[in-house]
């Protein structure tokens, strides 16, 4: 079977066989081989190797034909508009992302919408908590700047002020 996917993807990251290949550890008569069919099919190994190199590659494209060819946007390219760029997730959850590609990988449609859905709303919810936080160093910053103090007895971040209790 001849694997175009590999083809489709160096091109969609701006690469040609013989980058593409250096980037992921493999030979380009390797990567030749696939394209041509005679290896027959993407190995575990290539595949991990490809999402060391490229972790916005989805597993879900390249392994099972469905989805994008991208989840995340560092690629340049326009993904869709659900994409996250994975330089924006947190420590905690790039750590997990080997566990979450494996569940994309083996659970039901249900099970990987569910995941999907609740990684959006993480996300939003982390970008508000963002966007909060800019805004508390603005309101900050003018306070200081008119010279304006928190009520006696106001909640800071650090607690109650001076002189309370």
């Amino acid at each position: 079977m001849k694997h175009n996917k590999l083809k489709e993807l160096y091109e969609a990251l701006k690469f040609n066989q013989n980058q593409f290949a250096k980037a992921i550890g493999y030979k380009h008569t390797t990567i030749m081989r696939i394209e041509d069919g005679t290896i027959a099919s993407l190995s575990p190994k290539l595949c991990k190797a490809i999402y060391s190199a490229f972790p916005q590659v989805n597993p879900v494209w390249l392994e099972h034909n469905e989805g994008n060819i991208f989840i995340d946007a560092r690629s340049g390219e326009t993904v869709n508009k659900h994409a996250i760029p994975y330089s924006s997730l947190p420590g905690e959850l790039k750590e997990l992302m080997p566990e979450l590609i494996e569940i994309m990988r083996s659970e039901d449609k249900g099970t990987k919408k569910a995941l999907t859905e609740n990684i959006h709303m993480f996300h939003e919810k982390v970008q508000e908590r963002k966007r909060i936080e800019k805004l508390e160093r603005e309101v900050d910053t003018l306070k200081k700047a008119l010279g304006l103090r928190d009520p006696p007895g106001a909640m800071s971040k650090a607690g109650p002020t001076k002189g309370t209790r």
